[in-house]
Parts: C-alpha cells; structure tokens; sequence
C-alpha cells in the first residue's frame, strides 16, 4: 500500500498560527534581551569611567580607534618624531622655557595665525611674541 500524506485544512492553519507565534515571540524575546544588554552595558561603563583614571581613558580610546598608530609610536618612526616634537613644544609653553619651544620650530618656520588670514610669523616673531 503506497504511503499517503494527507493534511487536513485545520492541520496547516494551525501550523501557520504556530509559526506566526513562534516569531512574534523570537521577536519580542530578542527585544527584551536587547534592553537588558544595552543597561548592563551602561552600568559595565560607567564603572570603569569612574575607577579608570581619565588619561588612561584617552589612551585606550586612542589605542581602539587606531591600533597601529600605537604600535608606531612605540618605535622610531615618522610618526613618533612628530608626537615628540609636539610635546616638547607644549612643555615649553607650559613651562615658559623659549629655548625649548624654539628649538621645536624650524629657522625658516612660518607659522600661519588661522585659517583665512595673512598674517604669518617667522621664528624671530615667534621669540618676540613669546616674550
């Protein structure tokens, strides 16, 4: 005798009724789940900002947001020279010291005083400005 699959109307409605349920119910657990990831995230974060000191806060994000740029820093590289040079010239400026902020410009630097506008300073202006 050949085998013989019959469904009853009944039968496949209620087996859509079932999927449609089985969905809907995906889709609201998946939304509850949602939620309670997102708080426990907003409390996993404020924690650390409140014990990670705020200078070791700039150096992750800047290691996240470009992880090789760390990893060049490290060695002497272009890059680094640069970093360098950069805080050399904000300790001198903190620190009032004009030999070491002079010795971070060039002496045929020429530093442009915005965006627009004409006036430029050479290294003698710079050292007049400073003082």
């Amino acid at each position: 005798m050949p085998f013989s699959f019959q469904t009853s109307k009944a039968q496949i409605l209620f087996t859509a009724d079932k999927r449609v349920h089985t969905s809907v119910m995906d889709v609201a657990i998946a939304f509850v789940l949602g939620i309670l990831t997102s708080i426990i995230s907003s409390y996993i974060f404020l924690w650390l900002t409140e014990r990670i000191p705020l200078e070791r806060q700039r150096l992750l994000l800047r290691y996240v947001r470009r992880p090789r740029l760390s990893l060049r820093l490290l060695r002497k590289s272009e890059e680094r020279r640069a970093a360098d040079t950069i805080r050399r010239l904000f300790a001198g400026w903190c620190a009032k010291d004009l030999a070491l902020y002079l010795s971070c410009w060039s002496d045929d630097c020429v530093r442009v005083k915005g965006v627009g506008t004409a006036t430029k300073d050479d290294k003698d202006a710079i050292r007049n400005k400073f003082l």
